[in-house]
């Protein structure tokens, strides 16, 4: 159900973005376009963006916050290991998707009716909603994406309800 975690924390010392990136394969660092490195290591997985105040958001196809924060510590590690000083702290999860395969197809203009959302078909093939800060786009397939969850306890008290009600809008 869960896709994708996004979680940050601070190394608590300045990083030589230049000196990392020389020092690494896999990594991209081109201050013209982005202030950080962005690194994607072949066996930690995900991506990870680190930044010269020593903040690093990792991100990446995960289905639980233990294995995000797990990929965080790693990419820490590795750093740590090159030389700098390392002290992580302040490990938060910012954002979660999850994604939702409904029995059979949904009735688009229903579902944007019932929970007050948005449907333009010229614009978009999707219906749109958000409930209780989570974003929900629904698509004819049956398919729901949710953006903006913050805890795992949020797929079961806003995401379910909503979810088992929904093909029963047909």
């Amino acid at each position: 159900m869960i896709t994708n975690v996004v979680c940050t924390a601070t190394l608590n010392c300045e990083i030589n973005l230049r000196t990392l990136t020389n020092a690494n394969r896999n990594i991209i660092y081109d201050p013209a376009n982005y202030s950080g490195a962005r690194w994607k290591h072949p066996k930690i997985g995900g991506h990870c963006s680190v930044f010269s105040t020593g903040k690093l958001i990792v991100n990446g196809k995960v289905d639980s916050v233990a294995e995000a924060k797990r990929r965080l510590r790693r990419y820490a590690r590795h750093i740590q290991r090159q030389g700098w000083r390392v002290t992580l702290s302040d490990l938060k999860v910012i954002t979660m998707s999850a994604s939702f395969k409904t029995a059979g197809p949904l009735d688009l203009m229903k579902v944007a009716r019932y929970y007050g959302g948005q449907y333009e078909p010229d614009v978009f093939p999707a219906a749109m909603f958000t409930k209780d800060a989570v974003h929900f786009t629904c698509f004819h397939t049956g398919s729901v994406l949710m953006t903006g969850l913050k805890r795992t306890r949020d797929v079961y008290d806003i995401c379910m309800p909503i979810l088992i009600e929904m093909p029963l809008l047909i």
